[in-house]
């Protein structure tokens, strides 16, 4: 990240417990600041145990983001970027498979990251995984300039109909665009609904046919104001 006039962003996989295995990538690198709740760190300690390899490889110091039970939300710092204002806000999900107990996770164990820039004042809404949105979560949606969010499938039933899984996007704890279980609003209507001025979806599937810029549902996302992240991009409000 990089800070100055403007809220400069460059999109990176944001870890929670979703999302470790970028971790391992950084062990031939000097040590890791890592900030995690107590339910990320408790995963990765145990769960999927990568903390322990790390510590032999760089080394991690661990920096708690209390959130957990029944506090849901906690502000925290970042060295270094003392011109943004970060908090950490408890997100619906499903535990991953290297989870135990299965099914819905605890509070803290799936979060979203919002980001103030206090030059600027410009805000970001960043949540990789998002198992469904209720008011809660539009709440914190509707303050954000930019929100970048799930994008890991179209439809519910995507792995399926290509024939290349037996689950819904609903049971591994991700709102599709087009519909959630039961009739519920999908990530494009949900984002249509919002006021910010840049949508974005991230951590997509290879399944997605919004990959295709000359796919139907590329041209939908498109006249919805709707973008598509891509490696590299940055973002400046």
């Amino acid at each position: 990240m990089a800070t100055g006039a403007a809220l400069d962003i460059p999109l990176f996989p944001l870890n929670t417990v979703l999302f470790p295995g970028g971790l391992l990538n950084l062990r031939e690198g000097p040590p890791i600041d890592l900030h995690a709740t107590p339910g990320v760190f408790e995963q990765l300690s145990a769960g999927l145990p990568i903390l322990p390899v790390l510590q032999h490889y760089c080394g991690v110091r661990w920096h708690l983001v209390p959130v957990a039970g029944e506090a849901r939300a906690a502000r925290f710092a970042v060295g270094g970027f003392e011109a943004l204002q970060f908090e950490a806000v408890a997100i619906p999900g499903k535990s991953p498979p290297y989870a135990a107990p299965r099914g819905e996770s605890a509070v803290g164990e799936h979060i979203a990251l919002r980001v103030k820039d206090h030059a600027s004042g410009g805000r970001l809404f960043f949540a990789p995984g998002l198992a469904r949105v209720g008011e809660p979560e539009i709440e914190v949606m509707r303050d954000a300039d930019c929100l970048i969010v799930d994008g890991s499938f179209w439809s519910d039933d995507e792995l399926i109909a290509t024939g290349l899984g037996r689950k819904r996007a609903s049971d591994m704890g991700h709102l599709p665009q087009t519909g959630g279980p039961a009739g519920t609003p999908g990530m494009i209507d949900v984002l249509c609904a919002l006021p910010a001025s840049r949508k974005l979806l991230i951590h997509i599937n290879n399944s997605n046919p919004i990959l295709d810029e000359e796919s139907a549902q590329h041209a939908e996302l498109k006249r919805r104001g709707i973008e598509v992240a891509y490696d590299g991009m940055e973002l400046s409000l």
